[in-house]
């Protein structure tokens, strides 16, 4: 019976999509977080019509398994953070850039290794 049980929680651990979040923000003052359910816009910065302030970086990172996460899991991950960091949109989305760095301000996010899938976006807060 014991055994059973130890198969099924590894097909379960291998079937579940696992994904983690960090963000990091370069203001002198940490911002108050926001509410868990306060929507968090994702835009394109060609887009914005509105005076805006970035704030930070979000991420969002999973293993790089046969089914990897969905991309409503990934962008859940990042709003996530963004909330944390009391943002009000994510803009500048970056879906696993492979190898090489992209810049936001004075932070580089470092890309994704072979074994992983990173997502990165630039959180900015409104002015108006």
């Amino acid at each position: 019976m014991a055994v059973g049980a130890g198969w099924l929680l590894v097909m379960v651990a291998c079937t579940t999509s696992y994904v983690s979040g960090e963000g990091s923000t370069w203001e002198n003052s940490p911002r108050r977080a926001k509410p868990e359910d306060a929507f968090i816009k994702v835009v394109e910065r060609s887009e914005i019509t509105r005076p805006y302030k970035p704030i930070g970086v979000v991420q969002a990172i999973a293993p790089r398994w046969e089914k990897g996460p969905s991309d409503d899991q990934m962008l859940a991950e990042l709003k996530k953070e963004a909330r944390k960091l009391g943002g009000d949109a994510i803009t500048d989305l970056v879906k696993d850039p492979g190898i090489k760095p992209v810049w936001w301000g004075p932070l580089p996010f470092y890309a994704s290794r072979l074994s992983e899938v990173r997502w990165a976006g630039l959180v900015i807060v409104w002015l108006d």
